[in-house]
């Protein structure tokens, strides 16, 4: 019957489990107060009729020994399940704790994942500008190169008429 309750217990909400554990709990504790109230009220009334009567002791002892038994083992069946309950709300606890971190640390994933792909789009661009940049200056470079080669010739062409009026100079 214990086995049965804390099944169904298993399958409920952590918020119910809660519930259920609080009034085991107090179920619990007042049963105990019973156990000792009933051991306490036995105790004190027979002690003076027991040093009385002697031979009445064993047959009062063996009438209230089968409810202490019965209370003891409703006891231990709350107790048991009171323990289960526990353990069932701890675990509950748990798993959300851990359903939350496992959550954040998709969410970082994927967020570190969505931040990749932005930083690959960037080389991308990069590259792809990189390469306009490149070819804009390589084309720049080959106009400098012919203006300089055109210069060159030019300078070359003034050396060689430097040359040849200074020679008609130096006839004159």
């Amino acid at each position: 019957m214990c086995q049965e309750g804390l099944f169904r217990l298993a399958l409920s909400s952590p918020r119910k489990q809660t519930a259920c554990s609080l009034g085991e709990r107090r179920t619990l504790a007042e049963a105990l107060g019973l156990v000792d109230s009933t051991l306490e009220s036995r105790r004190d009334p027979n002690s003076s009729l027991q040093k009385e009567f002697p031979q009445h002791q064993d047959e009062d002892q063996s009438r209230a020994a089968a409810p202490q038994d019965c209370l003891l083992r409703d006891v231990e069946c709350i107790a048991q399940k009171l323990e289960a309950s526990l353990e069932e709300i701890h675990r509950g606890a748990r798993e959300p704790r851990e359903e939350r971190e496992q959550r954040t640390l998709g969410d970082a994933l994927e967020n570190a994942r969505l931040e990749i792909e932005k930083l690959k789009d960037n080389l991308m661009k990069l590259k792809e500008s990189g390469t306009t940049d490149l070819q804009r200056a390589r084309e720049h470079n080959q106009r400098l190169d012919e203006e300089i080669l055109a210069l060159r010739n030019r300078v070359r062409s003034l050396d060689s008429e430097k040359k040849v009026l200074g020679e008609m100079v130096s006839v004159l």
